[in-house]
């Protein structure tokens, strides 16, 4: 359910602001303004915002084929509490995927980012903690890879590009999200890293 919320709420405030930029002006990433200024809700706006359609479209459809799945696990672990705990960690992994840009750019003017790829990466290995062995369909390749391998080679192409830089796509918020969603599983979850391992043991 909640899942959905956020769904509807990024497509809801997205919209409205692919036709009006002071929404984009006073939401999006800019490391030096909030330096600056000190606009430290920018660290969570940023996330409800997208580029373009495409931007949004990607992003949400994934949150839909892998957030429910997270969700219920926190159900199953938290009980009442568990969307409660599942939203406080949907929240955080936007702030904890824009922290490593924010002291990188933070003297750079020109540096904007927006999107919910850092916490659709940490939803996306929040599930991979879970169930690695499930497959993962990505849309130009016709068959499934093991969460537990595609896991690592998105983990090192993400640092890749980071490092590397340009490309007008923010890969340290991909990469340093991915971390922050298995780090909270493992640290909420205990025995996540033992039936991690026994799952991929006994496929």
């Amino acid at each position: 359910m909640i899942t959905y919320i956020i769904i509807g709420l990024t497509v809801f405030i997205s919209y409205i602001a692919f036709s009006n930029d002071n929404i984009i002006r006073k939401g999006i990433f800019s490391p030096y303004i909030i330096d600056k200024e000190k606009d430290w809700k920018r660290f969570v706006t940023h996330g409800f915002l997208h580029a373009d359609i495409n931007h949004l479209v990607f992003n949400m459809i994934s949150l839909y084929f892998f957030g429910p799945f997270v969700e219920k696990s926190f159900g199953y672990q938290f009980n009442e509490m568990g969307p409660f705990v599942y939203l406080f960690f949907y929240i955080t992994s936007i702030i904890a995927a824009s922290i490593f840009g924010f002291f990188k750019q933070k003297e750079n003017q020109r540096y904007l980012a927006l999107g919910a790829s850092g916490a659709i990466s940490a939803v996306v290995f929040a599930s991979i903690i879970f169930d690695p062995i499930n497959k993962i369909y990505i849309f130009f390749i016709r068959f499934g890879i093991p969460a537990y391998i595609f896991g690592p080679v998105y983990l090192l192409i993400s640092g890749f590009l980071a490092k590397k830089g340009g490309g007008g796509i923010a890969h340290d918020a991909h990469f340093f999200g991915a971390l922050y969603g298995m780090l909270f599983i493992i640290v909420a979850f205990p025995g996540a890293i033992a039936n991690f391992i026994k799952m991929i043991a006994n496929q």
